[in-house]
């Protein structure tokens, strides 16, 4: 079996609804899901759908398969329009890479991590690893 066909493990299938019910309590919901073809990731972004009380627009994309963080900047900018909240399921070292690109510092983002940023843009068009960002938190399903 390929990286890109390998099934979501038991961890990520116990922890995505529990980060859904999160999303849901923190009024985090995204407006847009922007997810990697990998199955694994496709798997996560169908749980969080699933789990979630309000309707979540997916799109799938190549690009963010195993995506170093210019390539998931661009991803959300040409993706994402007028949504307020967009939310990236990727894969690492990417991800981490673009928390702390974005964030200046480290985390770990391990299996079903979520990074929740405020950025001040007016459109995702806007969009780079330039732009003003505030990690307001990182929520790691063990630390729920």
């Amino acid at each position: 079996m390929s990286d890109r066909e390998r099934p979501l493990n038991n961890r990520g299938q116990r922890d995505a609804p529990r980060m859904a019910r999160l999303l849901d309590e923190q009024q985090l919901t995204p407006d847009l899901i922007l997810c990697s073809t990998a199955e694994r990731a496709r798997e996560t972004t169908q749980l969080i759908v699933e789990h979630c009380v309000r309707e979540i627009e997916v799109r799938h994309t190549k690009r963010l398969y195993l995506a170093a963080p210019k390539e998931c900047a661009s991803a959300v900018r040409d993706n994402a329009d007028a949504e307020s909240c967009v939310m990236i399921v990727a894969h690492n070292p990417g991800l981490e890479n673009l928390v702390t690109s974005l964030s200046g510092e480290y985390e770990r983002m391990s299996t079903a991590a979520l990074a929740r940023f405020e950025v001040d843009i007016e459109s995702w068009k806007e969009f780079s690893l330039d732009t003003s960002c505030r990690l307001v938190h990182v929520y790691r399903p063990k630390e729920l």
